[in-house]
Formats: C-alpha cells, structure tokens, sequence
C-alpha cells in the first residue's frame, strides 16, 4: 500500500458487501477524494483494503495578497502591495477531511486481478470475481472515469496501463450500461427502460410508471419493489407485477444479459 497513506490520520467509512453467483460486490461512500487518492487491495489472506489520503485541510487562518492604487500626491499612481491575515473560528465540526481506512475479510475467495472498482458521486463500488482460491492483486482506480481498463473476469491487454489517461473507455450502445455504475439496491435510466440492481441481479422495466407516466428509475427501490415517485404506485421490477395503487397495469419487462462489466437490455421479455 502508499507510504504515505499509511502515516496520516485517517477514518473507518461503513461498507455494504453483496454476493452475487460469480461476485462479491462491496459499496462505501469516501466523499471529497478523487480517483487518484484511492487504494485497493486484496490480500493473500483474503481481506480487502481500501484506503486513501486525505485530500486536503481546512485551513483556520488565510492570507490575503493583494495590490492597491495609491495616490500620494496627486499627480501620479503608485503601486503598493498590501497583505493582511483573517482568522476562521470552528463553531461546528461535524465532518472530517481525513482519509479513509477500512479492512474486511471478504466472505469468499475471489480473483483480485480480474476486479474491477470505480469512484462516482463520493462511491466507491469494488466488484470481485469468485474463485476457487484467492488471487491476490491491487485493483487500481485509473483517471478514466475512474474505472479500470478490464471488466470483471476479462483481463485488460498488456501495455494499456502503461498510461490510463490516453484510453479511451469503450463507447456503449443505447441498451447498455456499466454493471458497475448501478449498485446494489439502485436504478438508471438505460435508453427507454429503467435498469434495478436487485441485490446484484439486474432487472429491467419500462422507465414509466402505467398509471401518470413517473419516471421508475427515480423511484425508491427496496428489494424488488420500486415506488413511483409521483403518485407511489409500486412493482416488482423483476416481474411487472402491481403491488400497490393507483396503477392497475403490470409493466413491461426486458431480460439483461451481463458480460463482464457491461449490461445489455434485451427486446424480449424476461423470465420470471
């Protein structure tokens, strides 16, 4: 890990850890960082470790640099610099800019060299391929939308790494999305459906509710029941089912089907 992160103070951040049939997905909110600041590892032993350095302080006191025009008698300008202290007194702290440190022994052996993890509105999302024995790895968060190159159970070509911020991250088709930009217990808008990661498994819906046309994908997801956020209709987004009024017609379903790190809404209708 950074020498460095290892000798500044730092704070534990709760974590949310999924199992799916082939990975462990683990979700922790680190707010203030960027991609850069972040670590990730997984070890032989099975534990993984996400850290990261501070990014930067609150400062108490600020100097002031300024110039100002002075005219001393009244026939020329006069350029003088001035420079003055002002003080910044706490009233309320109740946040901190330290880094983040959290170690946690994963439930099952997976393959770190195949993981993939990515960084978005203060998230960091690491998802861990199964494996029958644990392949320990770093699992680094690259300057391209904060993601890794390869997807999850693909490994990225040689010599790509060799600098992240000339690659270009693959372009995705309408009906696609990046498993790893809808986590567990959340939703997107994907073309004209709204994709739901139901404890990692991904369901997809007509994005409007039946009864007034909501928008599903901003609706509030609890297992696999999605409330409407305009009049709080609610579905079982897996199977189209009604659960709740005012609507009284099922929604449209799609099957996804996922390769790696990408999802794929499919026309025909799912299999419930």
């Amino acid at each position: 890990m950074d020498t460095h992160m290892n000798t500044t103070p730092r704070q534990s951040m709760p974590v949310k850890l999924y199992m799916t049939a082939d990975r462990l997905v683990v979700a922790a909110p680190m707010a203030g960082l960027l991609p850069v600041d972040v670590s990730i590892e997984v070890t032989g032993s099975g534990h993984l470790i996400v850290e990261s350095r501070p990014r930067g302080a609150l400062r108490t006191h600020q100097l002031f640099d300024v110039e100002v025009t002075v005219d001393r008698d009244g026939d020329q300008e006069v350029w003088t610099r001035e420079q003055w202290q002002e003080s910044k007194e706490v009233v309320l702290d109740e946040w901190s800019t330290l880094g983040y440190f959290r170690e946690l022994a994963l439930p099952a052996a997976v393959d770190a060299t195949l993981g993939t993890a990515t960084y978005g509105n203060g998230i960091l999302v690491v998802a861990l391929p199964l494996s029958e024995t644990v392949r320990a790895a770093r699992v680094p968060l690259g300057d391209v939308r904060g993601e890794r190159v390869a997807g999850v159970g693909h490994q990225a070509e040689k010599g790509l790494l060799s600098d992240m911020s000339t690659i270009e991250p693959p372009i995705l088709k309408d009906n696609e999305f990046h498993v790893s930009d809808i986590p567990p217990g959340s939703a997107a808008l994907v073309g004209d459906a709204a994709v739901f990661n139901v404890d990692g498994n991904f369901c997809a819906t007509q994005a409007i509710c039946t009864h007034r046309g909501g928008p599903l994908s901003q609706g509030n997801l609890e297992g696999s029941t999605v409330t409407c956020p305009v009049h709080g209709a609610q579905f079982n987004v897996c199977s189209g089912a009604v659960l709740r009024g005012p609507a009284m017609d099922p929604l449209t379903t799609y099957s996804v089907v996922v390769e790696g790190d990408v999802g794929r809404i499919e026309a025909g209708s799912a299999d419930v």
